[in-house]
């Protein structure tokens, strides 16, 4: 790698051009359009069977990521772009959180999100590759002239980039779905199990205890107390309306439509 520095036109076409013999790398400013995220061919993610998930859970917050083969090497880098530019420290934690709790840790670096400090190969120099749907290569770079790389390239960001407020929305909607509320208990007397029919009138007065100690949380809906539940029910009752209500109020934040921009 070249140490950093900045290029003009004439030395970014030289490293791009297929006669290119120095593999150069670039860092992401404090403010960007897109960002990278590289997955190295030793990752267990690189295989297609792991890719292909993370590439879904990508899309079902309404990123369109695109799938290129890093210059000179098996490496996957996958490009997110945005129609406006984004902070790219905070867009990339928040990207990198929510891959978290869809089980993709970064530990290893077996997923690098690239930030301001985080150099990644510059796109379009020998061995760069256009991938399909099936993790292969499609178009390599060394098969189509310059220009027609670079058209394709910036038409590829152009139509893929999508409104960063809304992505914003959806990680946000994400990270209050991955909350788990802490499980409230009662005594011994009145812990759910398998079967609560041969629950006494011993456990009353803990319920009420209980039911009086639940109602200091708010909601969003009155929680209502059917005095011919056994205990057991009445909690899980009062367990199942609160997770519905904080289930819906969570899913408000996903209904919008995927941003496409004019063609």
């Amino acid at each position: 790698m070249s140490q950093f520095h900045r290029l003009n036109d004439n030395e970014i076409a030289e490293s791009i051009s297929v006669e290119a013999k120095t593999l150069r790398a670039c860092l992401l400013d404090k403010r960007s359009t897109y960002l990278v995220l590289t997955v190295p061919s030793a990752s267990p993610f690189r295989a297609s069977e792991k890719l292909i998930p993370l590439l879904g859970n990508l899309s079902r917050i309404g990123m369109i990521p695109r799938l290129y083969r890093a210059p000179d090497s098996e490496d996957v880098q996958i490009y997110i772009a945005f129609s406006a530019p984004v902070k790219t420290e905070e867009m990339s934690r928040k990207i990198s959180d929510f891959l978290d709790n869809c089980g993709f840790e970064q530990e290893s670096d077996a997923i690098v999100l690239h930030s301001c400090e985080r150099p990644f190969a510059l796109p379009l120099q020998p061995g760069f590759a256009w991938m399909n749907e099936s993790i292969a290569p499609k178009v390599r770079r060394e098969e189509i002239s310059l220009p027609a790389a670079i058209a394709m390239f910036l038409r590829d960001l152009e139509n893929s980039a999508v409104c960063p407020q809304q992505i914003e929305s959806a990680l946000e909607a994400e990270s209050q779905l991955c909350f788990q509320p802490e499980i409230l208990s009662c005594s011994e007397d009145i812990a759910i199990a398998e079967s609560t029919s041969n629950l006494t009138c011993e456990a009353e007065p803990e319920l009420e205890t209980a039911i009086n100690h639940l109602s200091e949380f708010q909601t969003t809906e009155e929680i209502s107390v059917d005095c011919s539940m056994s205990a057991a029910q009445q909690i899980v009752e009062f367990q199942a309306q609160e997770a519905v209500i904080d289930k819906l109020a969570s899913m408000q934040l996903l209904l919008f439509p995927t941003y496409r921009p004019p063609e």
